[in-house]
């Protein structure tokens, strides 16, 4: 697992950095330089397309998935065995959790649903409109997992070849994954919070603009005890569900997390090497060509003028 973070958080960063299946990669304002990206999605695309280009190089690397932290991949792996060698990509559909004040916060999921679901839930009035991105507070389209090539990218909900055409991915019900989007308070908090102070806002939903735009006059109230009403205010009006009307009309599904549905394979210590020396060598490149727009071509001899050029004042010195 390759872990990409901003500036340095002690305790987790040394958690991470203590586990010989992870590589961590911080990154802080020294990483970025004079290339910074101002959007959240941006910089996450420019991220998973390093790591895309670095699994590439290493060749033995059979699927690459992008997720947040918050997200977590449900994979029966038979199945991702036997999707098509000329499949170039895989969908994962998402389960939201559900936002609740509750012992059972973030074990209790929403599937995606049928129109018929979704007009029932519109009819007992849980819903105030049938489709299901109003049905989920967060993404419904759901996140990818691609084979790493030269020639495909990683967008943060779809891939797409060097000329920015999107890819068919493969799709199974049994490829799945977990995001757990505020199901409680002070997970709320906690990813508004980043949010709001992650750049300029992206593209987002009415409603979920609408508590973007509410958090920074939240967070300069004085009164701690009035910003934390607000806030609740906030979370109860915005987030908060229904679970046992939900569940009444069989629309979720409970998942146990911590039960591990199977053991991962670790990643033999060569290839573990080079993916690391491939990562650390595609840092020193200029971040903006790890944006999917850069077709390959523009890519493969900006790099080569990079290296040439290092090579060039190591060898001077």
């Amino acid at each position: 697992m390759v872990v990409t973070d901003g500036p340095p958080d002690t305790d987790v960063h040394t958690i991470l950095a203590q586990h010989p299946q992870v590589s961590l990669v911080v990154t802080n304002d020294a990483w970025w330089g004079d290339d910074y990206i101002e959007t959240l999605n941006g910089r996450q695309r420019v991220a998973a397309n390093l790591v895309r280009v670095a699994c590439a190089e290493v060749g033995n690397i059979d699927w690459l998935f992008f997720l947040d932290g918050d997200e977590v991949a449900l994979l029966d792996l038979d199945v991702l065995r036997q999707v098509p060698a000329e499949a170039p990509a895989v969908r994962l559909w998402p389960l939201e959790s559900v936002a609740q004040h509750s012992s059972d916060a973030g074990r209790v999921f929403k599937r995606l649903l049928t129109k018929r679901e979704l007009r029932s839930l519109r009819r007992a009035g849980l819903l105030e409109r049938a489709n299901n991105a109003r049905f989920f507070h967060g993404h419904v389209s759901g996140k990818v997992g691609i084979r790493p090539r030269p020639d495909t990218r990683l967008g943060v909900h779809a891939a797409e070849d060097d000329r920015g055409n999107k890819l068919e991915a493969y799709e199974d019900a049994a490829l799945r994954h977990l995001h757990f989007e505020s199901p409680t308070f002070d997970e709320f908090v906690r990813k508004w919070t980043a949010l709001a102070a992650s750049g300029p806002p992206p593209a987002m939903r009415d409603r979920r603009a609408e508590v973007l735009r509410a958090f920074p006059d939240v967070q300069n109230v004085d009164d701690p005890a009035v910003a934390d009403d607000r806030l609740r205010s906030l979370y109860d009006d915005f987030v908060l569900e229904d679970t046992d009307a939900l569940d009444a009309f069989g629309v979720l599904e409970r998942i146990e997390v911590s039960v591990p549905t199977w053991t991962p394979t670790p990643m033999p210590s060569q290839v573990l090497i080079e993916l690391e020396h491939q990562i650390h060598r595609h840092e020193q490149l200029p971040k903006r060509l790890f944006l999917p727009a850069t077709r390959t071509t523009e890519f493969v001899a900006a790099r080569r003028a990079v290296e040439v050029q290092k090579a060039t004042g190591e060898a001077a010195s």
